[in-house]
C-alpha cells in the first residue's frame, strides 16, 4: 500500500484497524456500492426486477406515453397552460377589472338586501383593490415572458429560484392577444360567479388552477415554490401542492419525458412509508387513520419529488436557494411577532399613528416548533455560502443567515447553543475521510451531547432542551406501555397515544398526546421492528451522506457543502428528539423529507458522475 493510501484513513490503526476492515461488517456499512451489490443480489431484487414484469411494464409505459403524447387533454393542458404565458398582461387586466366590477356591485346590492357589515366591507375592498392593480396593468401589452426579461427582480427571482424553462423559448417575442368580447365574457362570469362564493375563494380556486398546470408542464419548478410556501400554509394545502406535484411528476414518467429511477435507498424510504402506512391501521382511532396519518404519508412523497427531480446540481443550488429564502421571510415574522410581544410596536404607533392592524399573524403556534424548523434550515444557508462564486450571492445568503440566526436568538433558548455546538463537531467530523470513522464519531458526539442535557443544570428551565419531573413521569408510563406492546406497538396518532396513555395512568387531562422523546414515541407506536427499521434508514442516510462527503470534497464543492448542510440538518433535529417528539408539525416533517431527497439525489448524481469519468479514463 502506497503513502497516499495510507493517508486520511481515519482515527483506528494498527491490527486492530487491519482486523476491523477485513470483517464482514465493515465492508457493508464501508461503501454505499457494496450495500447495493448485496440487495442485487438478494431475493427481493429479483421478485420486484424479474425480466418479465420489468419487460411488460416498458411496454405498458412505451404504449401508454405514445397514445398519451397524441390525446386531446394532453394537446388541450400544453396549449392552454403555453397561451396563458404567452398572453399579454393588458389581456388579464381587462378580465381582472371586469371580475372587480361585477363582485363590487354583487357585494353592494347583497348588503343593500340586509347582508352582513363586515362581509361586505371586506369584499369591497378586496374588488377595490384588484380594480386598482388592473387599472396598473393596463398599458402593459408585452407577455409574462417579456416583462420577466425586462424586469431585473423578476428576471433574478426566475433565474434563482426557478426554472429556466418555465417559459417557453419564444415567450419574449410571441405574443397572444385574444378578443376583448372573450375577455369581457371571463371577467363578466368570474364577477357573476361571486354571488354564489366569496371573492378570496375565486381567487384562491384560479391560483390552484395555474399551479396545476405550471406543475404539469414543468414539475421541477414545484419544489422551489413548495418550499417557500411552506412556513405559511396549512398541512392540507401543503399536502395539495405535494400531491399536485407528484402527481405531474408520474404523469410525466407516464408520458416517457422522465425516469422514476427507484435505487436501494429508495427502496429503503418506500418500505418505511408501508411502515407507516400500517401503524395507521394499528391504530384504536380510525378518524385518526383516514386524515393524519394519509397526510403524513403525502408529506413523506416529497422524498420521491425531490429524489427524482432534482437531478441536476442546478436544481439542487436553486433548492437550497429557496430554503434560504424560506428560512428568512419565517425569521422576519418570527422577529416581528417577537417585538410585538415586547410591546415595541406598540410604543412606535404612539409617536406615528396608523389606521391599519399591526398585530402579526401567527405561523408557528409555538415556539420551540418554529425553533426546529430554522435549525433545518441555518445550517443550509450557512455551509452553502461558499457555492456560489457571486459576490452578490454571498452576501444575500450572509443575510439569510444573520436573519435565522436572529430569530433563534428570540427564542431566548441554551438547547440552541448547543445544536450550533453539534453542528460544529460535525463540520470537524466531516474532515474524516473514512465514511464509517465518520458515522462512528457521529454516534459517539450524540450520545455524549444527550447524557449532557438529561443530567445538566446548566439547561435549567430552558424551553427547547429541559427534562422536569413531569416529562420523567409521562417517559416512565411510556415504558410501561413500550414494555406491553413491545412487538406491534401502539399505532400512530396522537389521539390514540392520548387514548392509551390515560388508560396507564390514569390522568384526567386529554393534553398527554406525546411523551417529549421522539426515540421513545417511535418505539412505542411501531414497537422493536418498526423503530429498528428506521434507525437503520437513519443510519443508511448517515452512511450516504458521509461517502458523498469523502467523494466529493475536492471533485465538487456544491455536493461537498449539500451533505455537511444535510448532515448538521438532521443531526440537530435528532439531537432536539431526545427532548421532544418533532414530527407532530407538518412543515417540520416536509423540510426533513425534502431535504432528504434533496442529498440524495445530489450522492446518485455523484454517484453517476465518478462512474462516467471511469468510463472516460477507462477508454
Amino acid at each position: 500500500m502506497s503513502i497516499k493510501n495510507k493517508k486520511h484513513t481515519g482515527s483506528l490503526t494498527g491490527s486492530f484497524d487491519t482486523a476491523f476492515r477485513a470483517s464482514s461488517f465493515y465492508q457493508f456499512f464501508r461503501s454505499h456500492d457494496e450495500s447495493e451489490y448485496k440487495y442485487r443480489e438478494s431475493f427481493f431484487y429479483g421478485l420486484f426486477h424479474s425480466k418479465k414484469l420489468s419487460a411488460a411494464i416498458r411496454v405498458f409505459k412505451n404504449t401508454f406515453a405514445r397514445g398519451c403524447e397524441n390525446s386531446t387533454i394532453t394537446v388541450w393542458l400544453k396549449k392552454t397552460y403555453g397561451n396563458l404565458l404567452n398572453c399579454s398582461i393588458r389581456s388579464f387586466a381587462i378580465v381582472f377589472l371586469y371580475f372587480s366590477f361585477y363582485s363590487f356591485a354583487i357585494s353592494a346590492v347583497k348588503y343593500a338586501l340586509g347582508g352582513s357589515a363586515d362581509v361586505f366591507i371586506n369584499s369591497v375592498y378586496t374588488a377595490l383593490i384588484i380594480m386598482f392593480l388592473s387599472i396598473v396593468f393596463l398599458p402593459l401589452k408585452d407577455s409574462f415572458g417579456g416583462f420577466t426579461q425586462k424586469s431585473k427582480i423578476m428576471s433574478f427571482i426566475k433565474t434563482n429560484l426557478f426554472m429556466d424553462n418555465i417559459f417557453d423559448k419564444d415567450a419574449g417575442t410571441k405574443v397572444v392577444t385574444p378578443s376583448n368580447g372573450a375577455l369581457i365574457a371571463a371577467g363578466t362570469a368570474l364577477g357573476l360567479l361571486t354571488a354564489i362564493m366569496p371573492i378570496g375563494s375565486v381567487i384562491r380556486a384560479g391560483i390552484h388552477i395555474f399551479l396545476v398546470l405550471c406543475f404539469f408542464r414543468t414539475p421541477e419548478n414545484s419544489l422551489p415554490l413548495i418550499i417557500l410556501l411552506c412556513p405559511f400554509v396549512s398541512q392540507r394545502f401543503l399536502t395539495e401542492l405535494v400531491l399536485f406535484s407528484l402527481s405531474a411528476y408520474i404523469f410525466k414518467v407516464l408520458r416517457g419525458k422522465r425516469n422514476f429511477n427507484i435505487s436501494f435507498f429508495d427502496v429503503t424510504v418506500l418500505f418505511l412509508c408501508c411502515v407507516i402506512f400500517v401503524g395507521g391501521f394499528t391504530s384504536s382511532s380510525n378518524g385518526n387513520f383516514e386524515h393524519g396519518v394519509l397526510r403524513t404519508l403525502t408529506v413523506m412523497s416529497a422524498y420521491f419529488i425531490f429524489r427524482n427531480c432534482a437531478d441536476e446540481i442546478r436544481i439542487c443550488r436553486k433548492c437550497v436557494y429557496s430554503l434560504a429564502v424560506s428560512g428568512a421571510a419565517a425569521s422576519i415574522v418570527m422577529i416581528y411577532e417577537f417585538l410585538y410581544s415586547r410591546g415595541y410596536i406598540s410604543f412606535i404607533t404612539k409617536f406615528i399613528p396608523l389606521d391599519i392592524d399591526l398585530t402579526p399573524p401567527v405561523i408557528f403556534y409555538d415556539i420551540i416548533s418554529f425553533g426546529e424548523f430554522l435549525l433545518l434550515l441555518l445550517p443550509f444557508s450557512v455551509m452553502s455560502t461558499a457555492v456560489s462564486r457571486s459576490p452578490g450571492r454571498k452576501m444575500f445568503f450572509a443575510v439569510c443567515s444573520a436573519l435565522c440566526a436572529a430569530a433563534l436568538v428570540c427564542t431566548n433558548s441554551k438547547g440552541v447553543l448547543i445544536a450550533f455546538a453539534l453542528c460544529v463537531l460535525i463540520y470537524i467530523t466531516a474532515s474524516f475521510r473514512n465514511p464509517f470513522a465518520s458515522l462512528v464519531t457521529l454516534i459517539l458526539f450524540c450520545t455524549s451531547l444527550s447524557l449532557f442535557i438529561t443530567n445538566s443544570a446548566f439547561l435549567g428551565n430552558d424551553r427547547f432542551f429541559n427534562i422536569n419531573g413531569y416529562k420523567e413521569n409521562i417517559l416512565i408510563e411510556t415504558s410501561h406501555i413500550i414494555s406491553d406492546n413491545l412487538i406491534a406497538g401502539i399505532g400512530l396518532g396522537a389521539q390514540n397515544f392520548a387514548d392509551i396513555f390515560r388508560i396507564y395512568s390514569g390522568f384526567s387531562e386529554a393534553s398527554v398526546n406525546g411523551c417529549y422523546n421522539m426515540y421513545a414515541q417511535l418505539l412505542a407506536q411501531f414497537g422493536i421492528f418498526g423503530f429498528s427499521f428506521f434507525m437503520c434508514v437513519s443510519v443508511i442516510y448517515f452512511k450516504m451522506q458521509f461517502s458523498a462527503l469523502s467523494h466529493s470534497r475536492n471533485n465538487n464543492l456544491t455536493r461537498a457543502l449539500l451533505a455537511i448542510s444535510s448532515i448538521c440538518a438532521m443531526s440537530a433535529i435528532y439531537l432536539r428528539g431526545l427532548t421532544s417528539y418533532v414530527w407532530n408539525d407538518h412543515k417540520i416533517l416536509f423540510i426533513v423529507f425534502s431535504i432528504v431527497g434533496l442529498s440524495a439525489a445530489s450522492y446518485y448524481n455523484s454517484l453517476k458522475s465518478r462512474s462516467s469519468s471511469t468510463e472516460d479514463n477507462l477508454l
